[in-house]
């Protein structure tokens, strides 16, 4: 789909570990004119950490197939959707920032060609830290996302290292953000 409204898509990628979700989350607190779209997700809803909405595979399959979902992709065992809402918020002007996957950037890429890359990037020991916190799962599968490596970060990409603190890193991820939007994201009054 090309781009046809003056509104602004962006992805969130990076490795598990890296803090897509707590920068998200920040920056959604301080970007009032921004949309941040929850993802469709097919794992309980109990299951930790990101706010999601969770759908059993059934459910999943059923938005897939009406033409609900704008990307939809699998990985870890789950399968991930993110709302066509987000094109129609797009399409009426605005900038709407989903988490995404680096696995299926490729194929958003193509469907979407002005899609806005935002990469998150952290240290392997960080990851693995911040991993274990979460809870969600136990030793074995944490190697195994720590394990996926080697992804080429595209070109036009702009990299959010989230090395040091919470406050940093969500005001990096604003200012990625605003430098791919042109800036219509507005904080609000205090």
């Amino acid at each position: 789909m090309a781009k046809t409204g003056t509104g602004c898509l962006i992805t969130v990628v990076g490795a598990s570990g890296v803090g897509k979700d707590s920068l998200m989350e920040g920056a959604r607190q301080m970007l009032s004119d921004c949309h941040f779209v929850q993802r469709i997700i097919t794992r309980p809803a109990d299951a930790g950490a990101e706010d999601h909405m969770a759908v059993t595979e059934e459910e999943f399959s059923d938005s897939r197939r009406r033409g609900d979902l704008l990307f939809d992709w699998t990985a870890h065992g789950l399968r991930y959707g993110i709302p066509i809402e987000a094109r129609d918020l797009y399409l009426q002007g605005h900038t709407v920032i989903f988490n995404g996957s680096r696995n299926a950037l490729a194929a958003q890429c193509a469907t979407w060609p002005d899609l806005g890359i935002i990469w998150v990037t952290a240290s392997h020991a960080i990851r693995a830290k911040r991993l274990a916190l979460r809870g969600r799962e136990d030793e074995e599968a944490i190697a195994e996302r720590l394990s996926v490596e080697g992804l080429d970060i595209p070109h036009g990409a702009v990299i959010v290292e989230n090395e040091a603190s919470l406050d940093a890193g969500v005001q990096a991820m604003i200012a990625a953000i605003r430098s791919l939007s042109g800036a219509p994201c507005t904080e609000p009054s205090q």
